[in-house]
């Protein structure tokens, strides 16, 4: 009897989490609840914030429900506890990336990315001379100095092991090509959409799986004559296989 006795004279409390605390409650305040340990009641005073709290069974077989848990919020609050969540959506991340693909296209790139909550922010570097079918693009035996800069903006969908992202990029570029007879140079502006998904670990890794599609349009042309010629419009495509690294705050 006095083991049955001392099993029910505790109180029990259950976190959003699930898990479930023995304890003796001394104080419940409009943001906190304060229990000593039910295997040390002679111990110090915990506190746990109140919302943390679904709810508190009592000794006297009385349930005193804190929180109300919707399902969704459930399924939320279990995968942040069991950390289930790679790249935490509530917190800034700071990350930067390569993307080596481009040197089978149209140039690598390389660049920061600010991540937070739903959106991804970044800014690149590309390097056309350096990707294999740059000089298809003007029938050119070669590519001189060349340089992309590029900035983005991405909404992010996180899921436990990464998320979706979709959102708009913008480029200036310079080009120079050679030819048998010299050199021609362009420079001019490319608008493209970018969507994919990015796969991240609790390492800080993670690797972005996608592709830029738009249009590039040259402000203007020197041709080997050193002629100005007006710009035209094409296809400007990137495909978007990055890996990169997380900095965690």
């Amino acid at each position: 009897m006095a083991g049955v006795f001392s099993a029910k004279a505790q109180d029990v409390i259950t976190l959003k989490s699930g898990e479930e605390i023995k304890v003796k409650v001394t104080e419940i305040s409009a943001t906190e609840i304060k229990y000593k340990q039910f295997e040390n009641l002679d111990g110090p005073t915990i506190v746990i914030e109140k919302a943390k709290v679904f709810a508190i069974n009592y000794e006297n077989g009385t349930r005193e429900i804190i929180n109300v848990i919707t399902e969704n919020t459930g399924k939320e609050q279990q995968q942040k506890a069991t950390g289930d969540y790679n790249l935490d959506p509530n917190k800034f991340h700071l990350g930067i990336y390569a993307n080596p693909i481009g040197f089978l296209t149209f140039g690598p790139m390389v660049g920061v990315e600010f991540t937070i909550k739903k959106f991804i922010g970044e800014i690149n570097v590309r390097f056309p001379s350096l990707g294999l079918m740059m000089p298809l693009l003007g029938e050119a035996n070669s590519m001189g100095s060349c340089i992309g800069t590029g900035v983005g903006l991405k909404y992010f969908k996180p899921y436990p092991k990464g998320g979706l992202y979709v959102g708009g990029y913008v480029e200036y570029f310079k080009h120079e090509y050679n030819y048998n007879q010299g050199t021609g140079k362009e420079q001019g502006t490319a608008v493209a959409a970018n969507i994919g998904y990015k796969f991240t670990f609790k390492s800080g890794l993670y690797i972005r799986t996608g592709a830029y599609l738009g249009v590039g349009a040259t402000s203007e042309c020197i041709t080997v004559r050193g002629e100005k010629e007006p710009g035209d419009v094409a296809f400007f495509g990137q495909v978007d296989v990055a890996i990169g690294f997380n900095f965690f705050k």
